[in-house]
């Protein structure tokens, strides 16, 4: 019984370590994906979404390190949870599955920030932040997509 007590101690500390995205600026950052296709940088920069332009290797290390970790997706889960539509769900896994797809293994990726450890695990908490937010908006498949490239992450930085 202890060890119960203390797993779900943990499980709530983490949890309540994730990115949200409750704020008003993180609200405005969904609206300006949705409403025009961009993703606002830390720099303040706004880009055009373009998964085939996106990732490309050459660009600036610390913008492929906020684009390959997925971080413009960390103001997202509490819209997610607020759209009664779903539609924001299918949005990111759209946008998660659409760099998977580009690359889909370590081994065979010679992009620098792709598969950086940093990245990697960044990419994982952002991963882990929006599955929670979409669980009940996701149909079982993309559920279970989002779960396995979860997995593939986690397994890779083991």
């Amino acid at each position: 019984m202890q060890n119960l007590k203390i797993n779900q101690k943990l499980v709530n500390f983490v949890e309540n370590s994730l990115p949200h995205g409750r704020s008003d600026s993180s609200r405005h950052v969904v609206k300006l994906f949705v409403e025009e296709g961009k993703i606002r940088l830390p720099s303040g920069k706004e880009v055009e979404y373009d998964p085939h332009v996106l990732w490309e290797d050459g660009i600036d290390r610390s913008l492929a390190r906020h684009l390959h970790s997925l971080l413009f997706l960390r103001d997202w889960p509490a819209s997610i949870e607020n759209d009664d539509t779903g539609e924001l769900a299918e949005i990111v896994a759209t946008v998660v599955n659409d760099w998977f797809v580009r690359f889909p293994k370590y081994e065979n990726c010679g992009h620098s920030m792709a598969f950086h450890d940093e990245t990697t695990a960044q990419r994982l908490i952002t991963l882990i932040s929006v599955f929670r937010a979409s669980k009940g908006h996701l149909g079982e498949e993309r559920l279970r997509s989002l779960r396995e490239l979860m997995k593939q992450t986690s397994d890779l930085l083991l």
